[in-house]
C-alpha cells in the first residue's frame, strides 16, 4: 500500500509519498523529479545512528543507478540541532565538492530534517533537498517547510522555510523504532486527529484502550500507513492555505508554547512528542480557565493522552520559574501576553490573541 499526496503552496508543489520499501525507490523518484545522475553530486545527511542502520541501503541504491553521493553525518540526538553542527556539516559538504547544483537527502527524523533542511536553505544560498523520513514524529517535521536549529536560549530559535522537493517515507524503517521513539511520534499524530480528524483521534486511542500499552507494536504497516497519511492531510490543508504561519497555520502550534518549554526545561530530557503531549493538557486547563471548555474536555484529553502512554503532567524537577523562563522568549510572545492555539473540543483548536503571560504562569503553578 502506496499513499501519495501533492502538497502545494506559494512556494511551489512536492509529493509526500508513504510506503513501505521506498528507500531502494529513492533513484526512481529523483528522476521523477528531474534529478540527473551525472549532473549533481548528492550529500545525504543522518544521525550516526540512523546512517549505520539505513545509509548503506540508500548508497547502494543510488550506486546502482548512476548517482553519486557523500554521507555525512552527526551525532544522535536533539543536542545536534545547533550552529556548532550546522558549521560541521558545511564543513563536509564543502570538502565532499557539493555546489550549487547538488542535491541533499535528509535521512532520518525531526532532527536530522531540521538540521539538513536547514543546511539546503543556508548551504551556497540554497540547495534543493529531499526528506527521508525514519521516525513517526517525522511526519510532521518533513512535512511543511520549516527547517531549524535551536538555540541555548531557546528551541528553534533560528530557521527558515525551506520546502522539501519530495517526502519519501518509508514506513518499513518504523520497526526499528524504540518505545520512546514510537511515544515521541505519537504525541504529534494525536495532536493532528485533535486538531483536524477527530475520527483519527478516536481510533488512535480506542486502539489505545483495545491493546494496550505498546499497542504500536501490534498495529501494522498498512494501518499505520493509513493513520500518518491521514495526519499528514490535516496539516498539509493547513499549510496549503498558510505557508509562512501569519494566520491558521498557527493552530499547528496547539501543545507547543508549553511544550517547547518543558523540552527546553528539561534540557531536552523529554522527547517533543512527549513535550507536546503535555503541553496539550496544560494548555486545555488554560482554554478552561478562559471559560472556552468544560472540565469534561479536559479530562478526556488527559485521559486520552495517558491510554496512548503518553506523559500528561510536567515533572516535578521542571520549575514554574524556569518555564515561564523559556515561555518568555517564546516566538508567540507579544509584550507581556501570548497568542497561543488552545484545544477547546475533539475536532477544534483555536487561536487565541492577547493570553496574559500570568493566565498561564497560574495555571502551571495550580492546575
Amino acid at each position: 500500500m502506496t499513499q501519495v499526496r501533492e502538497i502545494s503552496t506559494a512556494s511551489g508543489k512536492y509529493p509526500v509519498v508513504i510506503g513501505s520499501g521506498l528507500l531502494r525507490s529513492v533513484p526512481r523518484w529523483l528522476r521523477h523529479l528531474q534529478f540527473s545522475p551525472k549532473a549533481r553530486l548528492l550529500g545525504i545527511v543522518a544521525d550516526q545512528s540512523v546512517a549505520e542502520r539505513y545509509a548503506a541501503e540508500v548508497e547502494e541504491a543510488l550506486q546502482e543507478e548512476g548517482y553519486q553521493s557523500v554521507l555525512m553525518t552527526f551525532p544522535s540526538g536533539e543536542d545536534s540541532k545547533s550552529l556548532r553542527q550546522l558549521e560541521g556539516l558545511a564543513t563536509q559538504a564543502s570538502q565532499a565538492g557539493l555546489d550549487r547544483t547538488s542535491l541533499l537527502l535528509t535521512l532520518g527524523g525531526g532532527v536530522a530534517g531540521d538540521l539538513g533542511g536547514f543546511l539546503a536553505a543556508v548551504y551556497m544560498r540554497g540547495l534543493p533537498f529531499v526528506q527521508l523520513p525514519t521516525t513517526l514524529l517525522a511526519h510532521d517535521a518533513s512535512v511543511g517547510g520549516k527547517v531549524g536549529v535551536d538555540h541555548p536560549l531557546a528551541k528553534n530559535l533560528l530557521g527558515a522555510f525551506w520546502p522539501p522537493k519530495a517526502v519519501l517515507y518509508d514506513v518499513a524503517t518504523l520497526r526499528t523504532l524504540s518505545d520512546e521513539e514510537w511515544r515521541n511520534g505519537l504525541g504529534e499524530l494525536v495532536k493532528h486527529g485533535l486538531l483536524g480528524d477527530s475520527a483519527l483521534f478516536e481510533e488512535i486511542v480506542s486502539t489505545a484502550h483495545a491493546l494496550g500499552p505498546k499497542f504500536w507494536r501490534q498495529v501494522s504497516q498498512e494501518q499505520w500507513t493509513v493513520w500518518l497519511a491521514r495526519g499528514i492531510e490535516v496539516k498539509a490543508r493547513i499549510v496549503e492555505q498558510d505557508e509562512r504561519e501569519t494566520g491558521m497555520r498557527r493552530l499547528l502550534n496547539a501543545g507547543h508554547t508549553v511544550g517547547h518549554a518543558v523540552e527546553w526545561a528539561s534540557s531536552y530530557r523529554l522527547r517533543h512528542g512527549e513535550a507536546v503531549s503535555i503541553g496539550l493538557v496544560a494548555e486545555s486547563r488554560i482554554a478552561l480557565r478562559l471559560g472556552m471548555t468544560s472540565a469534561d474536555f479536559v479530562y478526556l484529553l488527559e485521559a486520552s493522552l495517558a491510554a496512548c502512554g503518553l506523559p500528561v503532567t510536567i515533572p516535578s524537577d521542571l520549575t514554574v520559574e524556569r518555564l515561564m523562563q523559556a515561555i518568555s522568549r517564546d516566538k508567540k510572545k507579544q509584550g507581556s501576553a501570548l497568542a497561543m492555539a488552545l484545544p477547546v473540543a475533539v475536532g477544534e483548536v483555536r487561536i487565541v490573541e492577547q493570553i496574559p503571560i500570568e493566565v498561564v504562569q497560574e495555571v502551571l503553578t495550580y492546575g
